[in-house]
């Protein structure tokens, strides 16, 4: 009689991680066509492309170092961004309506690189 417990459990767990890791891969966001007027705006809020020195994506965040943070406009910013602004030397970290890894490459192609 234990053994049929003990057999039960087991398929139960199974089904449990079964369940958890389907429902985790549903949660993706899903692709969404970012706007080339968007980018633009956005290039043009950091100074141009050529006041951007590197992008990179860091925990969701996307992450712009910047060459000089005075020609900068972070209130610009600050009216795009979904979440706050966050500036340490000339590195400027954020949220926007876009996924941060989508937003890093459309970024990088308007850019050139």
């Amino acid at each position: 009689m234990e053994i049929y417990f003990i057999i039960g459990g087991i398929v139960l767990f199974l089904l449990l991680i079964i369940l958890i890791v389907v429902l985790k891969s549903k949660k993706k966001k899903p692709k969404i066509k970012i706007d080339q007027k968007y980018i633009e705006d956005l290039i043009a809020k950091f100074g141009g492309k050529n006041n951007i020195s590197k992008i990179e994506v860091d925990q969701n965040k996307l992450k712009v170092d910047v060459i000089d943070r005075k020609i900068v406009n972070l209130e610009g910013i600050k009216e795009m961004a979904s979440s706050g602004v966050f500036m340490t030397n000339n590195t400027i970290k954020t949220l926007f309506k876009y996924d941060s890894l989508a937003l890093k490459e459309e970024l990088k192609k308007y850019k050139g690189e």
